[in-house]
């Protein structure tokens, strides 16, 4: 079942045997372990998310969300075109040969026949194909270049039309309730693990505390080490996994 943060936290802590002992972790501490893990996570394994924007006429340069780490693909949404894109000559010819008189042709009568045309079969096939080589240009996957830096995408000139332009990234704002299966299991495993680290720098300070029962240890080399184990066994699965649908933003 998704887990919010404040679900995490407290899986955590009963991890660490809360409700049974004192888990010496302060709301602060737990906090900090929440940043760490939503960290590895975000570059690690990684939560893909889908951005929309609003494609202009014209434009090339667009400024993504803070939340956006890398981009991993770009498409548009429109396949049409026009004689600004084309240009007009071009524009004129592309539309003429592909629409023409496929249908009403001078050798139909009152241009009403359209059992009869003009061209023969492999025009239209021809038309046809062209339609799908302008759509592949002028839609789809467009040229971009991605400036983390500044937070711009770049696309080239003439690759977008008015419509939406669809981003396919990371990000950096890790959501646990929104990850499958897998990745919530990979998130919590880590959190426990990271918890594990800060508590035993905490507990190795001390080799025992007085109890009623005499001195107890404070197991902090121990949980180190546990810690250790679980972050390399997490380090390689993460290397296997499959990525799910990105959700969808915008």
């Amino acid at each position: 079942m998704a887990k919010t943060v404040e679900e995490v936290k407290a899986y955590v802590i009963r991890k660490l045997g809360g409700g049974i002992e004192d888990v010496e972790l302060t709301t602060e501490q737990m906090n900090d372990v929440i940043d760490d893990t939503n960290r590895w996570y975000s570059f690690r394994a990684g939560q893909k998310v889908i951005v929309r924007l609003q494609g202009v006429q014209g434009k090339v340069w667009y400024e993504l969300p803070e939340f956006v780490i890398e981009v991993l693909t770009v498409r548009t949404t429109s396949n049409s075109f026009s004689a600004d894109a084309l240009g007009s000559d071009d524009f004129s010819y592309a539309y003429g040969f592909m629409f023409g008189s496929w249908y009403a042709g001078g050798n139909n009568t009152g241009g009403t026949n359209y059992s009869q045309s003009p061209y023969p079969y492999s025009d239209l096939v021809q038309r046809l194909q062209f339609l799908e080589t302008i759509g592949r240009i002028w839609g789809g996957d467009p040229e971009w270049d991605w400036r983390p830096g500044s937070r711009e995408l770049h696309i080239a000139p003439g690759s977008t039309l008015e419509g939406d332009i669809v981003v396919d990234c990371f990000t950096r704002d890790i959501q646990p309730q929104h990850l499958d299966p897998e990745g919530e299991d990979f998130y919590l495993r880590w959190a426990v693990a990271e918890a594990m680290e800060t508590l035993g720098e905490i507990r190795r300070k001390y080799d025992s505390y007085p109890t009623v029962g005499g001195d107890r240890g404070m197991n902090g080399e121990a949980l180190l080490a546990d810690s250790r184990d679980r972050k390399e066994k997490l380090e390689l699965q993460v290397l296997n996994r499959i990525r799910s649908t990105p959700i969808v933003l915008g």
